[in-house]
């Protein structure tokens, strides 16, 4: 049987549907299909497909001499612009202030990216909290009710509560052009969760990662839809048109899409995807899927800590929670779950980088995917059209272009280069974090949002390091057991994105 047949029979178990938006959202909302890639389906599909990619043409990663003599004002003008094109390499779109390639001290990067949480409504409470320098909603902002009254935003004490609209269609009924007033109509009935938010006292580890070391306020997912689309802007810097929840169908063996890791393949960097469960690799039908040479980058979160432990992470680190689980248990943060395991999964991970012997020479990001329905009182700015493709849902035209960002989110910097107690103001999001990378190992820009992506090296301090001794940080926020278990039999099982 050939590859193409065999993925074409085993897709469909490799999908779990999942709706975009709770079932009492607006009817018109598009139904996402979500990978899914459980191990024994997984380990029945590895050995398919054993040969390897094709070599790059011989130029494909020659930079070519660049005297970078504009000012990173100048540059940033230039990618507002959208002046730069696929191809472009970060010495002709940065600033000749902004490091590059060994001008930074920093030889692991770490992605982790969790679900579905808006930065209103988990970093509402960082002015109370000693972070002053941030922008985040007055106490009189409000959203229209159905009865047409407002909903302010309130403290959230349910822990667990039923998902919230979060895709393509209700993402721009809340952006709404620009007035960000659409959270609650588009979560009716008990629309007033979307206006939700937590403290100091909820996420005590959060927010002193958030008051310690670098935040952004003006970090964006990549659109306005949901994860899937918002992941492989991360992998891709596009979604190859893809608006909803589905695989990448034209990456196959003959015609293999470019993304982030077949780059580091090519280039002979290392790079590893430690995950809980299902990958986000799997939206890739051919790479993350049917390509066995894939799974040699593949390890878990155990694994993730032994590495850091041994000094054995790769150059490239990407950290997934498990996508699936139930209300009391799940990590990934995704409503049903509780915020503070996720908190405590993210906390594990931050403890093992800081005792780790590569914590010298490592940054780690730490943001989520998109804003899971919640409510953000920023409008996201526009944003360069990646390529020529329009958005499309189960294959039919979607509304929109793919130029604006999505709703904020959360952005945190854990590094011993990290600014001490900083807010960074800059405009970012996921092709922001793809351009890093590709500025410190020395790749081309995937398309054209990554090549006019701005990098946040203002969150940085690469001459004086403020933090080569790890600082000492609380713990994460307590679950009560009944709450647990009340989260759990509410919320007994619960699917991804």
């Amino acid at each position: 049987m050939s590859p193409s047949r065999s993925l074409a029979l085993v897709i469909p178990a490799l999908l779990m549907a999942c709706t975009e938006e709770p079932a009492a959202a607006p009817a018109d909302a598009a139904v996402d299909s979500s990978p899914v890639v459980d191990a024994p389906v997984f380990d029945a599909l590895v050995d398919v497909v054993k040969e390897p990619v094709d070599a790059p043409p011989p130029d494909y990663l020659r930079p070519p001499d660049v005297a970078r003599t504009e000012t990173d004002e100048a540059r940033a003008a230039q990618r507002l612009a959208c002046t730069f094109r696929t191809g472009a390499w970060a010495a002709e779109t940065l600033g000749r202030e902004v490091p590059v390639g060994d001008q930074m001290p920093i030889d692991h990067i770490i992605v982790v990216m969790q679900e579905n949480r808006s930065f209103d409504h988990y970093f509402r409470g960082l002015p109370a909290a000693g972070q002053t320098d941030v922008d985040v909603a007055a106490d009189d902002w409000s959203n229209p009710g159905a009865d047409g009254m407002p909903v302010r935003f309130h403290r959230d004490t349910e822990r667990c509560i039923e998902d919230v609209a979060h895709g393509w269609n209700p993402t721009h009924r809340q952006f709404n052009d620009g007035r960000m007033d659409g959270f609650v109509l588009t979560n009716n009935p008990h629309g007033e969760r979307a206006l939700t938010y937590f403290d100091q006292t909820d996420l005590p580890f959060y927010y002193s990662l958030a008051t310690t070391f670098s935040i952004g306020d003006r970090y964006f997912s990549s659109l306005l839809g949901p994860t899937g689309p918002n992941r492989i802007y991360l992998m891709a810097g596009t979604s190859f048109g893809l608006a909803h929840n589905t695989l990448v169908s034209q990456d196959t063996r003959n015609t293999p899409v470019s993304h982030l890791f077949s780059r580091l393949d090519d280039a002979g960097i290392t790079w590893k995807d430690y995950a809980g469960g299902p990958r986000m690799l799997g939206f890739f039908s051919y790479y993350g899927i049917l390509r066995a040479a894939t799974r040699e980058h593949y390890g878990t979160i155990d694994d993730l800590h032994r590495d850091l432990a041994a000094g054995t992470l790769p150059a490239v680190t990407i950290v997934e929670p498990n996508y699936v689980g139930d209300g009391g248990e799940r990590v990934d943060e995704h409503p049903p779950g509780i915020p503070m395991n996720g908190e405590r999964y993210v906390e594990r991970i931050v403890r093992s980088l800081m005792a780790s012997p590569l914590w010298a020479r490592s940054a780690l990001f730490i943001t989520y995917d998109e804003h899971g329905g919640f409510a953000d009182h920023v409008a996201p700015p526009p944003a360069c059209e990646p390529d020529e493709l329009t958005p499309r849902i189960n294959g039919m035209p979607a509304p929109g272009r793919f130029d604006r960002l999505g709703v904020r989110v959360p952005f945190m910097v854990v590094s011993p280069y990290a600014r001490r107690h900083f807010v960074s103001h800059r405009t970012f999001d996921h092709t922001s974090i793809l351009r890093f990378i590709e500025a410190r190992f020395g790749l081309p820009a995937l398309t054209r949002r990554d090549a006019n992506a701005s990098i946040p090296t203002d969150m940085f301090d690469f001459a004086s390091p403020p933090f080569m001794t790890p600082p000492t940080l609380p713990p994460s926020g307590a679950i009560e057991p009944a709450v647990r278990a009340r989260c759990t039999r509410m919320f007994p099982s619960a699917g991804a994105f």
